[in-house]
């Protein structure tokens, strides 16, 4: 009888003992999968942050010989990274020429028939290099786009950060006026720009 109880009591021991190390294999287990687990997710390559976009607010206008301001008012307004000249300095200053001021000159002699007919010819020249590359800055893709309001004043918003060109080109009277304008867009910055007569790419009238 006492051998029988014996027995007995080994095989409950035995049976704990074995429960015990099943129990103490599956909890290691489950923490080396955690752990693996954690160790994958840390080896996954995570997509770089982007900067803060920022802002780019500007005015547009031009100061007229009679004194007068004229804003650009309902005139498109984008924003391009790439710098474009409609016209070279020299073809800014031909296409200025005032052919009845210079008409006024040769009557009181005090320019050549000669001279007067070849600044003409020269303004000529740069107007049609004005019509013919107007088009091609117009194409150029933007990378935000505006119109501005009756005040002439335009806004970007969430532009990424990075140097970039405001290109205007409208019509204030008789006068046709253009910009393309040098900005750097900095990150949660609003960058101002203010369109006038002292930055202008061309100013002048047919």
């Amino acid at each position: 009888m006492e051998k029988r109880e014996m027995i007995k009591e080994d095989r409950q021991t035995h049976g704990r003992t074995v429960c015990h190390v099943v129990w103490v294999l599956v909890a290691l287990s489950g923490f080396v999968g955690c752990s693996s687990k954690k160790s994958e997710d840390s080896d996954i390559p995570r997509p770089p942050q982007r900067p803060p976009s920022g802002t780019v607010v500007g005015t547009a206008q031009l100061g007229l010989k009679s004194g007068d301001v004229k804003k650009l008012a309902f005139v498109p307004v984008k924003l391009v990274e790439q710098e474009f000249e409609v016209l070279t300095a020299a073809e800014r200053e031909d296409i200025a020429y005032d052919i009845e001021e210079g008409m006024e000159a040769r009557k009181y002699d005090l320019i050549s028939s000669a001279e007067l007919d070849m600044r003409a010819q020269a303004k000529t020249r740069a107007s049609d290099a004005f019509k013919s590359r107007l088009p091609q800055k117009a194409a150029i893709p933007a990378v935000r786009r505006a119109t501005t309001d009756g005040t002439g004043t335009f806004k970007f918003e969430n532009v990424p950060p990075g140097v970039y060109w405001v290109d205007v080109d409208g019509t204030v009277g008789i006068n046709y006026v253009g910009w393309s304008a040098k900005v750097e867009v900095k990150p949660g910055e609003t960058t101002s720009v203010d369109l006038n007569n002292t930055n202008t790419e061309y100013a002048f009238f047919w």
